[in-house]
């Protein structure tokens, strides 16, 4: 396969990561690839360093489109949109891949026609000193390298038994955005998320490629690190539920909107006294936890997940 294949790089403020970001994509052994940097409206340098990258990589097809800050989930939207090509990757400008990952990705989509994405091998990477990094792979839950979409949707609902980096086709990704976007016209925190499982119910095969994304745990990444509007998963994952009860009745429940209460609950709970917006969490746990099903507590939900759910109650959230 010779197609095109487009890497959007969302960033804000990652003056310090692009020189690397840059040996990571001039390392690609496949070389039909569009470049689009998302210029989120930094404020450091970034912009400068990559207009002069740009003119030092005349051999990489490179566009760099420039917004006013609305956050990474809407620089990959518009980086989608401006996309040229049929197949898709989105990279954090912190994270890297191994010189062979387009490749192999790209390859697949050969192998098997009805394939709509193909998903890198994930690692974990985390720096110990100047000279030394600690890797840990991320765990599937099936050992095929071939996954329908329905049944990688269903495995990553209730946790992440199948992660979402790989290379997707535009068209997959412009439907499940139109479906987002039906319910909810936002910036939500990690509305990316929702569109990965959205691109899942979509796709008709899910292959798994030995092509490496390494994921650099930094706590300081504007797109990694978690802000007080936290709370706002919740209501993405009530989207998601509402799309799937449409589209998907056979899969939908409450799993993930459990999942995504607690994680607030316990932040909320960490850090109140630093939030401004108090009111604005508690309303949204509540939320949570009145869509809880009595069915999803009895047939889906994890012991441990129902054991959070009364925790709730006991700690004064109401059930409707």
């Amino acid at each position: 396969m010779n197609d095109q294949c487009s890497i959007i790089i969302p960033l804000y403020n990652e003056e310090k990561n692009i020189d690397t970001c840059f040996e990571v994509l001039k390392g690609q052994t496949y070389r039909n690839i569009e470049i689009l940097f998302i210029n989120d409206g930094s404020t450091d340098n970034s912009e400068e360093i990559l207009q002069r990258k740009i003119i030092e990589n005349p051999h990489l097809k490179i566009r760099l489109l420039s917004q006013e800050n609305l956050g990474a989930a809407e620089a990959r939207r518009n980086g989608i949109a401006n996309a040229t090509s049929d197949y898709i990757t989105i990279l954090d400008c912190d994270d890297e891949l191994s010189n062979d990952a387009i490749n192999l990705a790209m390859e697949l989509f050969d192998s098997k026609k009805d394939t709509d994405i193909v998903l890198f091998d994930l690692k974990y990477q985390s720096k110990i000193d100047l000279q030394t990094k600690k890797i840990n792979d991320f765990t599937y839950y099936t050992d095929s390298k071939e996954i329908s979409g329905a049944d990688a949707l269903k495995n990553s609902l209730d946790k992440w038994g199948v992660h979402g980096l790989g290379i997707y086709r535009k068209d997959i990704m412009l439907k499940s955005y139109e479906q987002y976007e039906k319910f909810n016209k936002e910036n939500l925190i990690n509305n990316d998320e929702i569109i990965t499982r959205l691109c899942f119910m979509n796709s008709r095969y899910v292959l798994l490629s030995k092509g490496v994304y390494f994921y650099n745990n930094n706590p300081f990444s504007t797109t990694k690190r978690i802000n007080s509007n936290l709370y706002k998963k919740i209501y993405n994952s009530i989207i998601l539920y509402e799309i799937l009860l449409e589209k998907a009745p056979k899969i939908a429940n409450t799993s993930l909107i459990m999942s995504y209460t607690w994680e607030a609950y316990r932040y909320f709970t960490l850090y109140k006294t630093k939030l401004l917006n108090s009111s604005d969490w508690e309303a949204a746990i509540q939320k949570g936890v009145n869509m809880i099903k009595f069915k999803d507590l009895v047939f889906y939900l994890s012991f441990k997940a129902r054991i959070q759910y009364f925790l709730l109650l006991v700690s004064g959230y109401r059930s409707l």
